[in-house]
């Protein structure tokens, strides 16, 4: 259970650090036009 209670946590962790940086470009990208 605790092992797949930190996988779950993990990979939510990475899809969400994922969503961050891509939104970070894209600011980034929309604040240079």
């Amino acid at each position: 259970m605790d092992i797949l209670v930190a996988v779950v946590i993990g990979v939510f962790l990475i899809i969400f650090g994922l969503l961050a940086i891509a939104g970070f470009f894209t600011n980034s990208k929309e604040s240079v036009r």
